[in-house]
């Protein structure tokens, strides 16, 4: 599965978890229970993931930076070509971190995925209530 298809069935899976804890429905203590340790694992992988994928930003960051400011032009040919080709590397997002250009993984995302779960779980509740009151 891509990044792209992980990332949305993660929103998925959150927006679910989000609904099944937050839900109306009489459930036992276990599922209860159940449904809220499903939700806290869903919500802490997810930020874990936004979580390294800033870190692997922020590192990448600091090696450009720090190539940029060493004095790597004084160094031979052959060092000045490999610095050059890990610059070009580190000038770049990482991929693991930005996926085809769609998203970039990070807390922005995360809050933003949230949202949206919360959003979902508004949606659904407003449909539940409208049904609830037609005839």
């Amino acid at each position: 599965m891509s990044l792209v298809g992980r990332a949305l069935f993660s929103m998925a899976l959150l927006a679910l978890a989000v609904y099944q804890v937050f839900s109306r429905d009489i459930y036992s203590e276990k599922t209860v229970f159940k449904y809220c340790l499903e939700l806290t694992c869903v919500v802490s992988c997810y930020f874990y993931f936004c979580h390294i994928s800033e870190r692997w930003q922020g590192c990448n960051d600091h090696v450009r930076r720090a190539m940029e400011d060493s004095c790597w032009y004084q160094c031979s040919s052959r060092v000045q070509k490999n610095v050059i080709m890990m610059h070009v590397r580190t000038y770049r997002s990482v991929d693991y971190v930005e996926a085809c250009g769609i998203f970039r993984a990070s807390y922005e995302y995360y809050v933003s995925s949230l949202k949206l779960s919360y959003s979902f779980l508004n949606f659904v509740k407003l449909q539940e209530r409208s049904s609830m009151k037609a005839p």
